[in-house]
């Protein structure tokens, strides 16, 4: 009964612990476990160092990020309990693995996600004291409990073509009423590139004024008349925003359609310098991926030239440079 009691006491003491623990206290913890098990000369030191890593990843949970919208970044979260995780792990799909790293808990997904993938925590294929039958069939009972299957719930959403029939096209596109209306209507090359990503900014729910896009996040002035065409990332409304500019010649139909399943914002630059928002592109099948003409949304101050529609050819021989916003 001593025994008993002793053992009740000694688990509260060790799980208050844990508990009190901060994010990077637990993720060395989580280290050593699995490096003891794995180091582990004899079977009883192995047995106890499975006992307590088993214990610790009963506790840890995956889960993907709410209220993904637009240009935000979505990302799976690894958590003890409510204390975030950093650790790497083994994303498997079928007979491939890559390795992924959860950072203070997230890691943002920078590839498509299946329901069929599972994430392994356990992750020490590659470690030196992994020998013998005995710790083989330890670490493949511990990676079968413990796997994360990804499931519908974690998996990529993504949007469908939707067919018009009138026009015998598919189109993917973002909604009109989900389209911001642009602050300022201007002929400024900067002030109109700035209020595209005000637009995408608010899309994604985050408020932002001219002067810290202009001034704080392109380091320019309203009185610049071209448009800062490097790749930037910097903190607005403290988010990290990233901008790519991604040349003509590199744009290709697909990723256009990708992006737009997703709901993602793209900035379109012309030769002109007229900077817009790309928000529909038509295609002649379903499956095919042949682009027929894209539609603009330019913040100009002639209305009768804000919403503009144009073939593939020539939005291919007009635009510079197409411009993707991950927002994180």
């Amino acid at each position: 009964m001593r025994r008993l009691f002793m053992a009740i006491v000694t688990m509260v003491f060790v799980q208050t612990n844990m508990y009190a623990q901060s994010s990077d206290e637990l993720s060395k913890q989580f280290i050593k476990l699995k490096k003891g098990l794995t180091e582990a000369s004899t079977s009883k030191q192995m047995k106890d160092a499975a006992k307590q890593l088993d214990t610790f990843l009963s506790h840890i949970c995956i889960g993907r990020s709410d209220g993904d919208s637009h240009n935000t970044i979505p990302f799976l979260s690894c958590r003890y309990d409510h204390t975030p995780l950093t650790t790497p792990a083994i994303l498997r799909c079928g007979t491939t693995a890559d390795t992924i790293q959860f950072q203070d808990g997230k890691w943002y997904i920078t590839k498509a996600l299946s329901a069929d993938m599972e994430i392994d925590l356990v992750c020490v294929e590659n470690s030196e004291g992994l020998k013998g039958k005995q710790i083989l069939k330890t670490m493949g009972v511990m990676r079968k409990k413990h796997a994360f299957q990804l499931g519908e719930e974690l998996a990529d959403k993504k949007g469908s073509l939707f067919y018009v029939k009138d026009e015998n096209l598919y189109y993917a596109a973002i909604e009109s009423k989900k389209i911001p209306a642009f602050s300022i209507l201007s002929n400024s090359e900067v002030i109109n590139y700035a209020s595209c990503l005000k637009a995408i900014l608010k899309a994604s729910g985050i408020e932002a004024s001219y002067d810290e896009i202009i001034k704080q996040y392109l380091n320019t002035t309203i009185d610049e008349k071209f448009i800062p065409t490097k790749d930037n990332s910097n903190a607005i409304d403290g988010r990290k925003v990233v901008t790519t500019f991604v040349p003509q010649t590199k744009v290709e139909a697909t990723e256009i359609v990708n992006e737009l399943l997703k709901e993602r914002f793209i900035i379109a630059i012309d030769k002109s310098g007229n900077v817009g928002l790309l928000t529909a592109i038509a295609l002649t099948g379903e499956n095919d991926y042949k682009p027929v003409h894209v539609r603009m949304r330019l913040p100009t101050m002639a209305k009768d030239e804000q919403r503009v529609q144009m073939s593939w050819r020539d939005f291919c021989n007009r635009m510079v440079t197409l411009v993707k916003v991950n927002i994180y």
